[in-house]
């Protein structure tokens, strides 16, 4: 099989990942997800901060990735001086476009696999809270390297994803509260293969006993 044909079958799966878990969460989810979770934003942010605190984050230039209705962009945006928005879900873009009207962000529709119109070395802050923990590891792997690309040398990404590494090949939406196959040890080997170091990582009981991880990834100077 050609170079190109290899690379075809890889895009052909991940955009079936995509077309599978990624569009769940549109404004068929406004009233039991993204509403009720605004009463919750701000805790949920203090809990990140805590994680993120220890560290010197440079929030220049943030790329938040997978905004769903923006509970956090003001917040991001306050500490930043370029806030990137990115989304697969076109509902979303909308909703956001209209909540953050007149504000100079810049708001992107990608394909739930990469970043290709986020410039090489552009970011200094990545943010991926409450998304990964449902995404294919496959998915999450072409993010991986895609963040390698996007950040300057020695930016910080932060990632919330899943714990749960029972039950491989299962249909996430069997798992409770929908986690999809990934671990804390995963995730760091996927990272590390990837030129990525990881600088902490933090076990959570939000989807089940220690079903969730936060971890913070640096891109090495």
């Amino acid at each position: 099989m050609s170079d190109d044909g290899i690379e075809n079958v890889l895009v052909r799966d991940l955009e079936r990942f995509v077309k599978n878990e990624a569009f769940m969460w549109g404004n068929n989810v406004a009233k039991s997800y993204f509403e009720p979770v605004e009463a919750y934003a701000e805790s949920q942010w203090d809990f990140v901060q805590r994680f993120l605190n220890p560290h010197s984050i440079n929030y220049t230039s943030t790329l938040e990735l997978g905004f769903g209705h923006g509970r956090f962009s003001e917040k991001l945006a306050n500490l930043s001086k370029t806030l990137v928005m990115a989304d697969v879900n076109p509902e979303n873009i909308l909703f956001c476009t209209n909540r953050f009207k007149g504000k100079p962000w810049k708001i992107l529709l990608n394909n739930g696999f990469d970043l290709r119109d986020i410039s090489t070395e552009s970011i200094t802050f990545l943010f991926f809270f409450e998304v990964a923990v449902h995404l294919d590891l496959e998915i999450i792997l072409s993010y991986i390297k895609e963040f390698g690309r996007i950040l300057t040398p020695g930016a910080f990404g932060f990632v919330h994803h899943s714990n749960v590494a029972n039950n491989p090949g299962a249909d996430f939406r069997t798992h409770p509260h929908w986690r999809n196959f990934m671990s804390k040890e995963i995730f760091a080997h996927l990272c590390i293969h990837n030129g990525l170091d990881i600088v902490d990582q933090y076990l959570f009981d939000q989807g089940g006993p220690q079903a969730d991880c936060f971890s913070l990834l640096r891109k090495p100077q």
